[in-house]
Formats: C-alpha cells, structure tokens, sequence
C-alpha cells in the first residue's frame, strides 16, 4: 500500500489478543471443613505446646512464635491440620509442575504457630529457601471495625518498578492485601514479600505458618 503525504493511514480492526499469563504469583485459600469443631481442638493443643515452649524471634513484633517442630507434633489435632496441610501443598505444587508425583518426591515441611494479640504484628519478610509457604487462620477476632487489622498482605515482586497512568490507575497492582478468617488455609511461592498488619484487637490472632520445599525422597528430613 503506497500513501500520499499527509494521508491518513486506515486502521484496521484487530483480532482479540492472546495472551500469555507470564510470570503469574498464583495465591490459593481453602476453607477447611469441620473447621469449626478443629480450630478449638488446636487452641487447646497449642495452649499446651505454649505452655512448654518459650518461643523465638523471627519476623514477629510481639506476641509469642513457637519453635518450627509443628509437623513432630504428635497431638491429634495437629495430625489432622498436618495432613489438610500436605493435601493442599500437594495440591499447590501442580499449579507449577503438573507432573508432580508424590511417590517419586517427598516435601519437606516446617511450621510454628504465631499467637498475635493486641499490637502484634509481623514485619516484611519472605521464606526464599522453600517452594511454598502458607498459613492456616485458627482464631481471628471478629469485633474488629478495621480492614487492616491482622491482614496479610503480599507484596508484589514487580510493583515498585512498575509506572502508573497519568489517572493514578497502577499497570501492575503493587500489593494484595487478604483478610483472613478462622478456618481459612493460604498457599503461596515461598519467595514473595509479605507481612501481618498489627492486631488491633484485644482478642488472640492464632495462626499456623509453613513452609515446604519438594525433595528426592531420600532427603525428606524437615522440620
């Protein structure tokens, strides 16, 4: 097509695009079932293990994080969450490999329990070294009038690069802020930033971390 100086060019119509998903961060959230006769069961366990148990300072401001022997645990409602814990890690790992074959590959787990109460909260941190990581939500408080207070919020590996449009529209969201409930599990890359905002709350926040990395099975040790 050969054109005039100063002649419009003719525009034409395109087809939908097909794009291509790159680099997507998937976060899953189940809520378990019979959640609500478990989650008592586990504040008496994890009463007991605090009891024992001075805790350690990690990313937590605060409240009480115990030691990472969550999957040595041998109370039976701690047996229960380890297994819904390892069917939705299980789960999560075939978002990335479909192929995963848990007779070949055995996943390392670690996890602790964080009691946050008023105040509390858990600084920007990530869990580079494993796969996935997640957290199970055994008690939130629920007279809470603020969004913000215990949430869980990622932050997005590309976000702060990322230019906005001229209306304040981002191209890429920055963060993605959850607000948990009791009985609800999380699932994501272990390799993306994340915090707790502070319990504003005089009641508990209790919950389950862990982490998991896929091994041979003859390297399955964990924590």
């Amino acid at each position: 097509m050969t054109t005039q100086p100063g002649q419009a060019l003719p525009i034409a119509a395109l087809d939908p695009p097909h794009t291509v998903p790159a680099f997507a961060t998937h976060i899953d959230h189940y809520l378990l079932p019979d959640h609500e006769t478990l989650n008592p069961a586990l504040l008496a366990a994890i009463a007991g293990w605090r009891r024992e148990d001075p805790g350690l300072a990690s990313s937590n401001r605060l409240g009480w994080h115990s030691s990472r022997g969550l999957f040595r645990r041998g109370e039976a409602p701690f047996q229960v969450l380890q297994h819904q814990i390892r069917s939705a890690l299980a789960n999560g790992v075939r978002r990335y490999w479909r192929d995963f074959d848990p007779a070949r590959f055995g996943m390392a787990c670690e996890g602790w329990v964080n009691v946050n109460g008023q105040g509390a909260f858990n600084t920007p941190h990530e869990h580079a070294a494993f796969h996935l990581s997640g957290c199970y939500y055994v008690s939130v408080p629920s007279e809470s009038t603020d969004d913000s207070s215990g949430a869980l919020e990622f932050i997005n590996p590309a976000g702060a690069g990322a230019a906005a449009f001229p209306n304040g529209a981002p191209l890429v969201e920055p963060k993605m802020r959850l607000r948990p409930r009791a009985g609800m599990m999380v699932i994501f890359p272990s390799h993306v930033l994340h915090w707790v905002y502070p319990n504003q709350d005089a009641t508990d926040r209790v919950s389950i971390a862990f982490n998991m990395r896929v091994v041979a099975k003859e390297q399955r040790p964990a924590g």
